[in-house]
Parts: structure tokens; C-alpha cells; sequence
């Protein structure tokens, strides 16, 4: 046997003679049909990418060849083709002599690259090896140059790093920061409004629940009024409300798919529980009154007809619970609820313009039938998250 690569040429013709002896005398030759030594395709053991992994629009790329042989000993040339996430042909380079080609950090994005490297000696193309890189947002998820659609978005994609200040655009008309609430009751809550129990800014029948919101998000919870831009853009299925602090809280599960604004501006109110209540129909289970004031953290009283929910617009009363002995219940007198009120921005007897609806001046955290005490005086801080 001889060796093909020490003993013949690309193109060589081969045959083989062979001539019988029996040791005393030679017989004829015989003379077998020629082949043709053909060429040998060059081969690649591999294909590296790095860094890996890298960060997306902040690293170029290198893609280089790992071992290239071609048994002929002829010159090499690579193609080198870079394939995006969504499986596109970005950049092609080749044929070139250059063992590495770059891919641009610019034109790099989020998610798995491909690097495809094919090799060729002028007469034949080997195979291609391929090699993959996982590239990293460039930003964290909920940061402002990647502004997640919610506090319960950037949560469920793992961007959470606990409760404080993110950014969100959830209607792609520009972001702005919200607080989130991201430990308690489930976490992913967008904080929309906060109230000082004794400001006007949030007591019922405030023009403020008619208006848009554009303060800069809170740091952190306090006692004090907080209107942001989630208030009118942020759509929720729930509502959170809170008061003093996020251990003491009711979630209103509305499941309509609007802005608190939205309820307001456009009339909309949420019954959760009504009994005997004029202008409503009987809503829900009265055990929703007992986990009220289990999680409200208060006793309230309960009188001939209740209501809770968002937006009694027969009172003018924002969120929470609100109860009444007579008028409010058959319509005669103040046909409206004004004997008990737990909540925000909620009427009661106890207003600066006694039992009349409406009128101006008063306190968001304003309260009536508390624990047994009339006029209980206020409550808060409250906060309401949307979600």
C-alpha cells in the first residue's frame, strides 16, 4: 500500500503494473486502467464566537476558524455568513483568506447569533461548520432605555429587583416611572395614586379625580399626595387599595381593562358588593364586607344597605366602602350612602358640607361608623396600585 498524501499529486493519473515471477523467470505484465487523484475538499473542526456571551449593540462580534485543513496543501478561502434571532442573513463576508470575520455591535440585537463559515480551496467547497452566541439586553429590563408595559410585566420577565422606582410605556406613547411594588400580595403592583388622609388633593368630589396625572414617582411610600402618569395610562383588571401601609389592603378585581382615570372621566363605577342599596342591584356575598374590614384593619358599620366598589357616582365617592340607614337605601332624603364610609375620597355626614353630596374642601381619609365612633376622624395614608 503507499500513501496517497506522500505518494500522489491532485491530478495525477495512477495505475499499477504487475508482472508474475516465479523466481526464475518474469511473466508478462499486465497493466491496470488509470484513475484520476482527485481533490480533496478543505475541512474545519470548528467555528468560535466571542465574547460569549456578549451584550447586544454594545459588543462586535468575532468569528473565527478552529483547525483548517485541506489535505492537497492548496490555499484556503472562507465564507463567512451571520444569521440574526428571527433566522435572517445580516452580513455575509467572503471569499476571503482571513481566518476571523466581525460582526458590528450596531447591528447586533437581543437574543441567539449564528456564525456559518464555509471553506474553499478553488476547486472544491468543504463543509460548513456553524457556531451560535447568546446576546444579553443591553439594558435591564424596567431601566429607561428598556421600559417594561407594567410593574406585573417587568416582574413576570425577571427584572424585578425588589420594591422602588422602574419605567414603563404601556400605550408606546413614551416612558415614565412608576413605584412597584414587587414583595407584597403578589407583587407587580404599579403604584397609581397616594393620599394624605388629611389633604383635600383626593377627597370626594375632587376635580383631581378628573384629571390627568404627571408627578414624578415616589421613592418610596409615604404620607403624602402622589398623581402620576399611570393614573391615566396604565390600564388595569385590578385595584389595590392600601391604607397606611401595603399589610392593609383590598383588591377591587374589576376585570375591566381600564385606567382608574377611565373610571371617572367616563362614568364607569365597579360594584363588588351591594345590599339593599337605592339605584343598584344586590351584588355579591356579604362575607366580602367581613374580609374588608379583616384587611382594612377596622370595624364599620353596616346600617340597613352597603356598598363597595370604585366610583359610587350616586355620592360622588371614589373607592371603598360606603353604608347608609335610610335615604341611601329607599331613595327618600339624601338618596345616597352617607351613614358609614371606609376608604378614599368617600361622602359622609361627617364632610365639611354635612350630609349634601358634592361641594368642595374635603379630606381624602375623612371616615364615619369607625369602631363604633361616628365620626371616627381621618385615616391614612392611602395608596392605590393598579395591576
Amino acid at each position: 500500500m503507499l500513501s496517497g498524501v506522500a505518494s500522489f499529486d491532485r491530478d495525477d493519473e495512477v495505475y499499477l503494473v504487475v508482472t508474475p515471477s516465479d523466481g526464475l523467470e518474469d511473466g508478462a505484465s499486465e497493466t491496470s486502467a488509470s484513475l484520476t487523484v482527485r481533490n480533496s475538499a478543505p475541512t474545519l473542526v470548528g467555528v468560535n464566537i466571542s465574547p460569549s456571551p456578549g451584550i447586544a449593540e454594545e459588543d462586535d462580534l468575532q468569528c473565527s476558524v478552529d483547525t483548517p485543513g485541506d489535505a492537497d496543501g492548496d490555499a484556503i478561502e472562507y465564507t463567512y455568513t451571520w444569521t440574526d434571532p428571527n433566522g435572517g442573513s445580516v452580513q455575509t463576508t467572503g471569499p476571503t483568506t482571513d481566518q476571523s470575520d466581525m460582526l458590528p455591535a450596531v447591528s447586533t440585537t437581543e437574543g441567539d447569533w449564528v456564525c456559518t463559515v464555509t471553506p474553499n480551496d478553488a476547486t472544491d467547497t468543504g463543509g460548513s461548520v456553524s457556531s451560535t452566541v447568546t446576546l444579553e439586553p443591553s439594558c435591564v429590563y424596567g431601566e429607561e432605555e428598556c421600559p417594561g408595559l407594567s410593574c406585573d410585566d417587568i416582574l413576570s420577565n425577571g427584572g424585578s429587583i425588589g420594591d422602588g422606582v422602574y419605567w414603563i410605556d404601556p400605550d408606546n406613547a413614551g416612558v415614565f416611572d412608576v413605584y412597584c411594588d414587587m414583595s407584597h400580595n403578589g407583587g407587580g403592583w404599579t403604584l397609581l395614586i397616594s393620599a394624605d388622609g388629611n389633604s383635600t388633593y383626593w377627597g370626594n368630589n375632587s376635580p383631581n379625580w378628573w384629571l390627568e396625572g404627571s408627578d414624578s414617582a415616589p421613592a418610596s411610600l409615604s404620607n403624602s399626595d402622589y398623581h402620576g402618569f399611570a393614573y391615566q395610562r396604565l390600564e388595569t383588571n385590578e385595584v389595590l387599595l392600601c391604607n397606611t401601609d401595603v399589610a392593609r389592603c383590598h383588591n377591587f378585581s374589576h376585570q375591566y381593562g381600564i385606567s382608574l382615570y377611565s373610571f371617572f372621566v367616563n362614568n364607569t363605577t365597579y360594584t363588588e358588593y351591594s345590599y339593599g342599596s337605592y339605584g343598584y342591584s344586590n351584588v355579591g356575598s356579604s362575607s366580602v364586607l367581613s374580609q374588608y374590614e379583616s384587611e382594612m384593619g377596622f370595624s364599620v358599620g353596616r346600617h340597613s344597605c352597603q356598598w363597595l366598589g370604585i366610583n359610587d357616582q350616586r355620592s360622588i365617592s371614589a373607592i371603598g366602602y360606603l353604608a347608609d340607614g335610610n335615604g341611601g337605601c329607599d331613595g327618600g332624603g339624601y338618596p345616597y350612602h352617607d351613614d358609614a364610609a371606609l376608604g378614599l375620597g368617600l361622602q359622609s355626614c361627617v364632610d365639611t358640607n354635612g350630609c349634601y353630596n358634592g361641594g368642595s374642601g374635603h379630606k381624602a381619609g375623612r371616615s364615619r361608623a369607625i369602631d363604633g365612633i361616628d365620626d371616627y376622624g381621618i385615616i391614612g395614608p392611602w395608596f392605590v396600585f393598579g395591576r
